[in-house]
């Protein structure tokens, strides 16, 4: 299943696997990793520790053999809600975040909507605590609710310190890089 952002382009890959890129010797953690591609990428990168986090117990088997099956050594998944587990600093994390607002009937459609947008909320309001000194936040989230994006952004003390939009599948989306405030 895709989501509106969809960080596996090659674009993307490129900047992650770059050896001189930005996640070189970093610590990379991805939330909702699904079957952990962006992790794969940043472990493949260069970055130091690679942590994958997924709610759903069979995403959490996929990633493992993912890593597994690519022999990544820096790669570790967790089945966890959110950051609940995550005890670590990280230089960057990377969250592509449910994008619709109605209550979910499945799995499958947990990775796309999120009632009342609470995961977003509670993901905004503990990452800082897992943040590194001077990392940073990549968040992919549906433009048409950014008004409330912004907000949350504003009552947890982030800051939006670059945007990138992206045009697919008729969504207009947007990557938001974001900083402790």
């Amino acid at each position: 299943m895709n989501s509106p952002i969809s960080p596996s382009g090659p674009r993307f890959r490129r900047r992650l696997t770059n050896p001189n890129g930005a996640l070189a010797g970093k610590n990379f953690l991805e939330v909702g990793a699904g079957c952990g591609i962006v992790s794969v990428f940043a472990a493949e990168g260069g970055a130091r520790l690679v942590v994958s986090v997924d709610i759903s117990p069979d995403s959490a088997r996929n990633i493992a053999f993912n890593f597994d099956a690519r022999r990544l050594s820096n790669a570790h998944v967790i089945q966890g809600d959110l950051l609940a587990a995550i005890s670590h600093k990280f230089d960057f994390i990377f969250f592509n975040a449910p994008y619709y607002g109605e209550r979910p009937k499945d799995w499958l459609e947990r990775a796309m909507t999120d009632e009342n947008y609470d995961t977003l909320k509670r993901f905004l309001a503990d990452v800082k605590r897992c943040l590194a000194v001077g990392g940073v936040v990549m968040l992919g989230f549906y433009k048409a609710r950014e008004p409330l994006l912004r907000a949350e952004l504003q009552r947890a003390a982030l800051q939006v310190v670059a945007v990138r939009e992206e045009r697919r599948w008729g969504y207009r989306c947007k990557y938001f890089m974001l900083s402790a405030a």
